[in-house]
């Protein structure tokens, strides 16, 4: 069943956009993919929201944009996620990641990740996707409502308080917390330290 989700249609772009990101694409394998297909047009140019992948936390959006003039290129900026109320839900806005043109060089395709202020109930919730597309000629704004309802594995969280040592200073693993989006690990330092750890340079899960 895993492998049905990749032959919808327009899924070889998406899956192609998120090919270096092991996790992201054992999502859409595993079903957590949402497609959606909503559409706006405005000023010649086409906003279509593609599908989502979400969690309590974190939201990918897969969205196209197609512009009636031949070679316009288009960027996102000013993007907001709000619900029906105008309450916004957008903590941080991540990078987005977009395809060259096609032959006619009118579509790109390209993901966006928005991370919310605090965990929220996903099912059936429904929000308005605010932005700005931008080009070197103008700018156009769109709004666009989805909903995201398709049921989905919640967050799992693993306590452990686990404290291990490096070169004599402790860290303390707190927590783990496994979506269908991603593993967070929560860590803390040891006050009584006598170094500072700026960052935790290969990181990883092994079985």
């Amino acid at each position: 069943m895993g492998e049905a989700v990749y032959s919808m249609h327009g899924m070889e772009t998406i899956v192609d956009l998120i090919r270096d990101d092991k996790w992201l694409a054992s999502a859409i394998k595993n079903e957590f993919y949402q497609e959606l297909n909503i559409s706006t047009e405005k000023d010649g140019v086409t906003l279509t929201i593609d599908g989502v992948l979400a969690d309590e936390l974190e939201m990918v959006l897969f969205y196209t944009i197609k512009s009636a003039e031949k070679n316009e290129r288009f960027q996102l900026s000013k993007s907001d996620i709000t619900d029906k109320q105008g309450r916004n839900f957008m903590m941080t806005l991540g990078s987005e990641t977009s395809l060259d043109a096609d032959a006619k060089g009118s579509d790109q395709t390209a993901k966006i990740t928005i991370r919310f202020k605090e965990d929220i109930a996903l099912n059936e919730q429904e929000f308005i996707f605010k932005t700005t597309a931008e080009s070197e000629q103008r700018s156009v704004d769109f709004s666009i409502p989805f909903a995201v309802d398709k049921v989905r594995a919640p967050t799992t969280r693993y306590s452990l308080n686990e404290t291990f040592l490096i070169e004599g200073q402790k860290i303390i693993v707190k927590q783990i917390e496994v979506s269908p989006l991603k593993v967070a690990v929560h860590i803390s330092e040891d006050p009584a330290n006598t170094k500072k750890i700026f960052n935790f340079e290969d990181l990883r899960l092994v079985d």
